[in-house]
């Protein structure tokens, strides 16, 4: 494992072994992007409602659209297409696609969060964001500025939480899955602040979480201090002062979620078991 820090934000949606394929189909983001969704076909006997605390949703049917009509992405670079865990999903070319969305900063979370997203990561042997938020990623990066969330894959296959608050001078608090998963076979990866609890938590499947205990600091809100919108991403991450979209993955994305509470293990499970996966 590298030793670089970890981050996170992101809640997936769960498909059934009927509704992807290993066959990428890629298609050019740009040909695609301006339209409504792929014609998917949900079984609706046997998918969920989302759990309660749906802020964001980018399922990647084709286009950067939030599904609940708020925070729609934009696509940047080579961002492309492929058979997702359910319907289609993003492919990110590591060199520089990314799905930018930009929300007026709402999505800093003040208090406990999830983010799920799947995710069919290669063995790239490098760090891969799959959801960032950076509040450095403005033009300026003022002193004091420091609120940071990352869902990431780490250079060993690790996935993990990163999380630091809005305090001047917060440290950064992660936590780790234990299991490697850059075996390109799709996954579903959720990232949990749970601020009641006093727990950052990484899920993979239906497993049990890494999970790391926080106190003081790490239990404040997340905000914007420096005045400068920072853009949420899928697929890559904003460097300091905003120059250059860092840690950029070359997997397939999925189904991106985020919540504005702590899901819990049993919720997480059933999203997982789901054959039909959160109803569109």
């Amino acid at each position: 494992m590298g030793q670089r820090g970890v981050v996170g934000c992101a809640l997936a949606l769960v498909f059934g072994p009927a509704c992807g394929g290993n066959n990428t189909n890629l298609v050019d983001a740009s040909s695609i992007d301006a339209g409504g969704d792929a014609n998917v076909a949900f079984d609706a006997a046997s998918c969920v409602p989302a759990p309660a605390g749906l802020t964001g949703r980018w399922r990647g049917e084709g286009n950067t659209k939030d599904s609940l009509g708020v925070y729609d992405g934009v696509a940047q670079g080579g961002l492309t297409y492929g058979t997702g865990r359910f319907g289609m999903a993003f492919h990110f070319d590591g060199t520089d696609a990314a799905v930018s969305i930009d929300d007026g900063d709402a999505l800093w979370p003040t208090g406990s969060f999830t983010v799920v997203a799947w995710v069919k990561p290669p063995n790239s042997g490098k760090y891969e964001a799959i959801v960032g938020k950076n509040e450095c990623g403005g033009a300026t990066c003022p002193t004091g500025t420091s609120a940071h969330v990352e869902l990431y894959i780490e250079d060993g296959g690790f996935p993990y939480l990163r999380v630091r608050t809005s305090e001047t001078g917060a440290a950064y608090h992660s936590a780790v899955y234990g299991t490697a998963i850059n075996d390109d076979q799709w996954h579903m990866v959720a990232g949990v602040r749970d601020v009641t609890g006093g727990n950052l938590l990484v899920y993979v499947d239906d497993k049990a979480p890494g999970m790391q205990a926080i106190t003081g600091e790490a239990l404040l809100p997340l905000k914007n201090t420096d005045g400068e919108i920072d853009p949420m991403l899928i697929g890559a991450n904003t460097g300091d002062n905003g120059t250059k979209l860092v840690d950029l993955s070359s997997a397939l994305i999925d189904e991106v979620a985020v919540f504005d509470r702590a899901l819990t293990q049993q919720e997480l499970a059933t999203l997982y078991a789901t054959v039909g996966g959160i109803c569109p």
